[in-house]
């Protein structure tokens, strides 16, 4: 499968990180591998936190916050 970002006016990232077909865990896997790419690539002067909220949705569907500290650990 191929991967797709996007950012919009308001700097919010639009990542394509599984679909429906794939597995918990592969989504699971995806989803971290998605937050560790954004912490590590994040900009130098970028001082404290950076990511403010982290959240996923289908295309047409409500967003779902993700508690950021069990993704931290």
């Amino acid at each position: 499968d191929r991967s797709s970002a996007a950012s919009d006016v308001y700097k919010r990232q639009h990542i394509l990180f599984g679909k429906m077909d794939f597995t918990e865990e592969a989504l699971h896997e995806n989803l971290r591998s998605v937050y560790d790419s954004i912490q590590t690539n994040k900009p130098s002067g970028v001082k404290g936190k950076y990511l403010k909220t982290f959240k996923i949705c289908t295309t047409m569907g409500p967003s779902i916050n993700i508690d950021i500290s069990n993704l931290d650990s």
